[in-house]
């Protein structure tokens, strides 16, 4: 696992789960200075004051009739679900100081589920924050509604902008999940100053999982024109998977992404996962979905996201990790993960079309591994850039250095198609592992710097070689990089052994750059660059010498492990897959990408240890690790921090703890998640026996206080749902 991914996502995505395992309480009355609470349960009336929880409205169709003003909130029974109507707003605005805000009181997450409705849909308005409610769409196929549809259709030039608060949200079933955009007559008039998307939860959508827009002179039907309407938009820790893409708009269009972001000028979108979007997007050969992507859009960070497994049908366009497409201006895509997508891990693109030409994007300490698993009519690759306008050119500045990249596919591992694009390819690592079809370049000549090649196949190795004294690169290396282990399925892999050739050998990328590159570390947070050189790929050597490493800790007191430090333990370990523990204990080290301070001391040195490691499918969701005295006790109470975030305690508990000696201990691990039938594997059978539970068949009841319930209990919440559900089948899909 990747250091820098783990310690970015990690505390986010951890948060995130928390949050959508938690049961939110409120005060049963909530005392709001600002404005007027307004309650809705399923035990209310509407004949009711609907100003208290003991007074309660029933239909969110009064909503409707409200006159909302700066600091009113509607406040939703946590433990009801409403089919009546969605949450209808037109010409109502909260500001940035006092928002209107949408949440839900007592236990639990209110649910709103009204047929053939939107979940929220707020018209010509900003200064809202909703939060913590499930939005479940039940529409039919014939219906188009999204979960989330904020958007301004106005010709009001000084109509006042305020911010845009979506958190703690599960969107489903709906066309988009989270829609936020606006349609204005003059261009580039800002309607919404602060757009927050966190913590959401968007899938099994028709078309995206969250996209955000903007264009003027909507009055001109389909002729109208990009436009930025939004600034300072801040996506982060959002998961965005299984969103289809089987409805498009007019029958065009690029349905079936994770994330989209258009129409905004400056943010940032990080720490987010995106994966298996685009199933069922219809076949055909122009447009198509991508799991994290931006087009007509400025001055955006990509950073820390993982994609993957995304797709676009069984023979459309596109389906890959990443895009700048067409007018995307001054945005950076950095320290992101693709892996196992249909389509290419990263792209630039750009349209003949009339839209703006994409300019001056980078993309840099990136890792694409197995991407383009589809030939699809012959271009695609790993990496692909593509540029179809054929008067002035697009892409122009585009910046691709300091990735690595590695594919087993029989796709190339580069395409540079059409245009007359100034592509900068340097400082790369492309590694093949066979087959013949390498690159595929038309239109455009790129400028390639001391980029390495390499396939440990012999005949491939030879077509790398003819390929780039065709393309003039004098000074690229025809090498093995020595990776610490490409092709793993962890980015973790992509680190330089010692013996690199590509340590020390790169060219410094801020001389070739036509702005400013602000870069300090590499995709695993390391420093850049090191001994004054810059490396090859997306890893900076780090040798070991220049580490921290502290054999003994001082447990006296509760200690901190700090994650700059690498740390030297005697451990024994447990294959968390199995159960079986493996023997003897032998010395290992690690960083820790956790801070975790343990409450049990006493001169720990003395002790062995067992290292307790939870993996999951992706290296955005948290491996969880605990370290705990063999010898001292059977239970151990931990806390568990991440980047400066709030502590969580959690207990390990181990049984028939005995110590044999120095080296070898015999321990019971707890059961395994998702093994409910106990046979220490984890698959369909589990899956069938978590379903017959939550449909209540007869006999089939998981019974509380089993090892079988803590197992089937993914999410630790002490109930078995559909999120468990979801959670035991992602970690099949594993």
């Amino acid at each position: 696992m990747s250091a820098i991914i783990n310690k970015k996502l990690l505390a986010s995505i951890l948060f995130l789960v928390i949050v959508f395992t938690a049961v939110f309480v409120f005060p049963v009355f909530m005392v709001n200075a600002a404005g007027t609470d307004y309650y809705f349960s399923n035990s209310g009336d509407d004949n009711n004051t609907g100003l208290s929880s003991s007074s309660p409205w029933r239909n969110l169709a009064k909503i409707r009739t409200l006159n909302l003003l700066p600091g009113d909130r509607i406040l939703l029974d946590g433990s009801s679900v409403f089919t009546d109507d969605g949450i209808y707003i037109e010409n109502k605005s909260g500001t940035t100081a006092l928002p209107i805000i949408i949440t839900s009181y007592g236990t639990g997450k209110a649910t709103v589920s009204a047929p053939g409705k939107c979940g929220v849909s707020i018209k010509n308005g900003s200064g809202f924050e909703i939060k913590n409610i499930a939005f479940k769409g039940n529409l039919t196929s014939s219906q188009h509604f999204d979960g989330f549809d904020i958007y301004t259709e106005t010709d009001n030039a000084s109509l006042p902008a305020h911010k845009i608060l979506i958190e703690n949200i599960e969107v489903s079933g709906y066309d988009n999940g989270v829609s936020v955009g606006a349609w204005t007559k003059n261009r580039n008039q800002i309607v919404f100053n602060g757009v927050t998307i966190q913590n959401v939860i968007a899938h099994h959508n028709k078309r995206e999982g969250i996209i955000t827009f903007g264009a003027y002179d909507y009055n001109a039907g389909w002729n109208w024109h990009f436009a930025n309407v939004m600034t300072n938009l801040n996506i982060n820790n959002c998961i965005a998977y299984e969103n289809d893409g089987s409805t498009t708009k007019n029958g065009v269009g690029n349905a079936g992404s994770g994330i989209v972001v258009s129409g905004a000028d400056g943010g940032i979108v990080e720490n987010n996962l995106a994966y298996q979007n685009g199933r069922n997007f219809p076949n055909k050969q122009t447009g198509g979905p991508v799991g994290i992507w931006a087009y007509e859009t400025k001055n955006i960070i990509f950073q820390y996201n993982e994609s993957y497994g995304n797709m676009a049908g069984t023979n459309g366009n596109d389906g890959g990790g990443y895009d700048l497409d067409m007018g995307s201006v001054d945005c950076i895509m950095q320290y992101n993960y693709s892996h196992g997508n249909r389509g290419p891990g990263f792209m630039f693109c750009d349209g003949n079309d009339g839209t703006n030409p994409t300019n001056n994007n980078i993309i840099r300490y990136n890792i694409s591994e197995n991407d383009a698993g589809t030939n699809l009519t012959g271009w695609y690759a790993a990496i692909q850039f593509s540029d179809e306008r054929t008067g002035t050119a697009g892409c122009t500045n585009s910046y691709f250095y300091n990735n690595t990249v590695y594919t087993n596919k029989a796709t190339g591992f580069l395409a540079v198609i059409g245009g007359k694009s100034s592509y900068n390819i340097f400082n790369n690592i492309f590694v093949k592992s066979s087959g013949t079809f390498l690159t595929q370049q038309t239109g455009s000549n790129p400028t390639y710097r001391k980029n390495c090649y390499w396939s440990p196949d012999a005949a491939t190795r030879t077509n790398m070689q003819t390929w780039i004294t065709n393309s003039g690169q004098t000074d690229a290396l025809l090498a093995d990089p020595l990776l610490t282990n490409s092709g793993s399925g962890y980015s973790e892999g992509y680190r330089l052994k010692e013996s690199s050739p590509c340590i020390d050998t790169g060219v410094n990328a801020a001389p070739f750059i036509n702005t400013n590159t602000n870069c300090t570390t590499d995709f695993f947070g390391n420093k850049i660059p090191q001994n004054g050189l810059f490396d090859i790929g997306a890893a900076e050597y780090l040798p070991d010498e220049t580490r921290t490493t502290d054999s003994t800790i001082d447990a006296t007191s509760n200690t901190t492990i700090n994650t700059n430090i690498l740390y030297s333990y005697t451990v024994n370990y447990i294959d968390i897959d199995t159960g079986e523990f493996i023997k003897p204990s032998k010395s290992s080290s690690f960083y820790g990408p956790y801070t975790s301070v343990l409450e049990t001391a006493a001169n720990i040195e003395n002790y062995l240890y067992v290292g307790y490691t939870l993996k999951t499918n992706s290296e955005m969701l948290p491996d969880r690790t605990a370290i705990f005295f063999a010898d001292v006790c059977d239970s151990v109470s931990f806390y568990y921090q991440i980047s400066g975030t709030t502590n969580k305690t959690e207990t390990v508990t181990t049984t028939e703890i005995t110590t044999v000696g120095a080296s070898e201990t015999t321990t019971k691990m707890p059961a395994i998640k998702g093994d409910i039938n106990g046979d220490g594997k984890i698959n369909g059978m589990d899956l069938l026996l978590m379903k017959q539970h939550i449909l209540d068949i007869p006999g089939k009841e998981i019974e509380s206080d089993t090892n079988a319930f803590f197992t089937a209990d993914m999410n630790d919440d002490g109930k078995i749902n559909g999120m468990d559900l979801l959670l035991l089948k992602k970690k099949i899909l594993s």
